[in-house]
């Protein structure tokens, strides 16, 4: 295991924003001697998440190098506090969020035996969420919820289609490393995503707007050809 050539790949890497923990993960990981293995690191970017997942590729002379990354962004959520059958939406969030979802599987909680508080406080949560997820409007808040505090999380992996749901709120890009240029950093991965997400909101803005719009000139050509007729109709008489 080439270990100065470890240190320096790290070296890079972090210097590009990832976290210091990739040199232990790299360490950890090269020598299970694989062809090709992937790395993954999360970091908050103010109230949004973003997701790396690094691609590392064994060269003929036995060094790990990472060839490029996968840089997802998902934006905040922002849960409206509406009634709902009888259901605050905002007081039932806050239950959701007090609640250690992170480790409520680890194995640390489970070898100490878990207290029988929180499962109850779970169980009384989650008997709220389906009820929230009756009706229409309420599925669409559940969604939300599940997204917001479920994502990355060891629960996520309980429901069918969960990267389903979360993709809604994700958008992605891969970044290369090229030899002689200059890598993009984490921090400009980043605003490049969220000026994508930015623009994509902006165009199904646009969309919804040039769709009222042609329906009220739809609308305005039906009332004139109304209008039309009926003066025709009464000249007649």
């Amino acid at each position: 295991m080439n270990t100065a050539q470890i240190v320096s790949t790290a070296k890079t890497l972090i210097s590009l924003g990832f976290d210091l923990s990739i040199e232990q993960q790299l360490l950890q990981r090269i020598p299970f001697q694989q062809s090709s293995f992937m790395l993954v690191q999360r970091k908050r970017q103010g109230f949004d998440t973003m997701n790396f997942k690094l691609h590392f590729n064994r060269n003929d002379a036995g060094d790990y190098l990472c060839q490029c990354y996968d840089a997802i962004l998902r934006k905040s959520i922002t849960i409206p506090p509406v009634p709902v059958q009888d259901i605050d939406v905002g007081l039932l969030e806050n239950r959701v969020a007090a609640i250690d979802w992170s480790s409520y599987f680890s194995p640390e909680i489970i070898e100490e035996s878990i207290s029988l508080k929180i499962v109850e406080q779970v169980e009384a949560v989650i008997t709220d969420l389906l009820a929230l997820g009756v009706t229409t409007q309420g599925a669409e808040l559940l969604t939300l919820v599940k997204v917001k505090y479920w994502s990355d999380t060891p629960v996520e992996e309980i429901f069918d289609g969960f990267s389903q749901l979360r993709s809604r709120f994700e958008i992605s890009q891969r970044f290369y490393f090229f030899e002689g240029e200059v890598a993009i950093s984490t921090e400009e991965s980043y605003r490049y995503l969220n000026n994508k997400w930015l623009e994509k909101q902006m165009q199904v803005k646009r969309k919804l707007l040039d769709e009222t719009t042609d329906r009220g000139e739809e609308y305005n050509k039906v009332a004139i050809n109304t209008a039309t007729s009926k003066k025709n109709k009464s000249k007649s008489i």
